[in-house]
């Protein structure tokens, strides 16, 4: 959206400009504010003193700079997207989550706020970012873990942290460049990244799908007999089953489901069989991926039916006790994430 300060409501021969509203007119005011670009604000001069030690001293020691439609200006060095909704802040104005986004990301607010003193409009700010917050970290995470940082507020920057999971890296910079530059610090947005590769590892680890000789199938449930092949002198058995030489398994995190049984892989079981174990690095490149695609699932299926069971009624129970398997593994994948820290520094 457009800022609410560009939307000028009218201008003076001079080319100083006049603020839009509800700033535009001098009904009612008693101070002009003149920002660094040169936007004039008509204000109450109460409001400014209520808010603001800073202006409740400058007010009663300074000398006006000048008038504007008979108001006396007083200069701020801020820029008139800053000063619009500080001014909005210390007045009963209703700000709205989209107008408040807009400002905090694009102009020093929350400086200004603290050079001036003005800790009731800070702590309104602070309120309006908690009641719109869940919104905005589905909506544009890395808003709202830049603006959750600079308010001091680490835990809904965690959940925006845990949500950017869910957005591959190489789309960071695309759909919020301006909150990089502007929102976000330099050493979070380190810290965001190393966080993010440390999950992807992790959830990719976790889920481990791969080609597998051992372990009981988690469909048909048959028991395998333990074996000591492949063991050298001395080695401590495996606790699981080798599935025999007429069987073959996938795992899928820390279960094992038949694809083969009696049979030998055709060509273009290999290429799906290759697709399915390919499918981990989904969570490389994305952590927060909830689900393995839809085809992905479907070739499961189909290879695990040929193991376990035939038929319509087969490939419904298979698609049922596949879908249990995966959401077993889901949940794997979420609790290795959980575990992953993201170490926060001071806010800056």
């Amino acid at each position: 959206m457009a800022d609410q300060a560009d939307i000028q409501a009218s201008s003076d021969s001079d080319g100083t400009r006049i603020a839009s509203a509800p700033f535009d007119t001098p009904d009612g005011a008693d101070i002009a504010l003149r920002t660094s670009d040169n936007t004039i604000f008509f204000f109450k001069k109460y409001f400014l003193i209520a808010a603001s030690p800073f202006f409740s001293n400058l007010l009663s020691d300074a000398t006006p700079g000048g008038t504007s439609q008979g108001r006396p200006i007083c200069p701020v060095i801020e820029d008139s997207g800053t000063m619009h909704l500080i001014l909005r802040l210390c007045s009963p104005s209703h700000i709205t989550m989209e107008d408040f986004v807009a400002a905090i990301s694009s102009h020093p607010v929350l400086s200004s706020l603290d050079k001036y003193i003005m800790t009731e409009a800070h702590q309104r700010v602070v309120n309006i970012f908690q009641e719109g917050a869940a919104a905005l970290i589905q909506e544009s995470p890395l808003q709202a873990f830049g603006i959750a940082r600079a308010l001091g507020e680490d835990t809904i920057a965690r959940q925006a942290a845990r949500q950017l999971l869910c957005i591959p890296m190489d789309k960071w910079t695309s759909s919020d460049k301006s909150t990089i530059i502007n929102v976000v610090t330099g050493s979070d947005y380190h810290r965001l990244v190393q966080y993010f590769l440390r999950c992807g590892q992790a959830a990719h680890d976790t889920a481990k799908i791969a080609h597998s000789l051992y372990g009981t199938c988690a469909r048909c449930k048959s028991p395998k007999p333990k074996t000591t092949w492949g063991l050298s002198d001395g080695e401590p058995e495996p606790n699981f089953s080798r599935l025999d030489d007429s069987n073959s398994g996938l795992r899928l995190g820390s279960s094992v489901i038949h694809i083969r049984k009696n049979t030998t892989l055709s060509y273009s079981d290999l290429v799906a069989l290759q697709k399915i174990t390919d499918s981990g690095d989904i969570y490389r490149h994305c952590p927060g991926t909830r689900e393995l695609p839809q085809a992905v699932v479907s070739s499961i299926c189909e290879m695990s039916m040929s193991a376990c069971h035939k038929g319509v009624r087969g490939f419904v129970l298979v698609k049922s006790s596949i879908d249990s398997v995966l959401k077993a593994m889901y949940k794997e994948i979420d609790e290795a994430i959980n575990k992953v820290p993201l170490e926060l520094g001071d806010a800056m």
